[in-house]
């Protein structure tokens, strides 16, 4: 019985360890300014805190995206939601072959502070990274 309350308040530890949804009014002043200059036309964010970082959800354009800021209020990288339709190629043949019976539960195009454009695939547990031209750079495990 002990072990079992043990391992059950580990596992609620590390789930509030991951992210942690936030009040706006506990973002940092300089994280929501730089927020709202990128996106001034926003309403209704979710805020979470992701280790040293702070990611918001949001809609723009109708359209689902995330944005990722680190605590100095530095813009690193933006999602959209996307299709499968609109990956490379290349992606979904490799995720069948490599990643046989995993379900594809969400795909997403990221844009880091340079411009530079990766796709995520989300299957099980894991989250895949590919390149603009649909080449496989890493997983990342949840």
């Amino acid at each position: 019985m002990r072990t079992t309350i043990i391992s059950l308040f580990g596992i609620l530890i590390s789930t509030f360890a991951m992210a942690q949804d936030l009040n706006q009014k506990d973002v940092p002043g300089i994280v929501k300014s730089t927020f709202l200059i990128k996106f001034p036309d926003v309403t209704n964010a979710k805020w979470e805190k992701e280790k040293d970082n702070y990611e918001v959800s949001f809609i723009h354009d109708k359209q689902p995206q995330l944005a990722l800021l680190d605590s100095s209020g530095n813009l690193i990288q933006t999602e959209i939601k996307i299709t499968k339709d609109q990956l490379p190629n290349s992606i979904l043949p490799y995720v069948k072959v490599n990643y046989r019976r995993k379900k594809i539960r969400e795909v997403a195009k990221i844009t880091d502070v340079n411009g530079k454009i990766f796709f995520e695939v989300e299957i099980y547990k894991k989250d895949l990274i590919f390149d603009y031209k649909g080449n496989f750079v890493k997983e990342i495990s949840k």
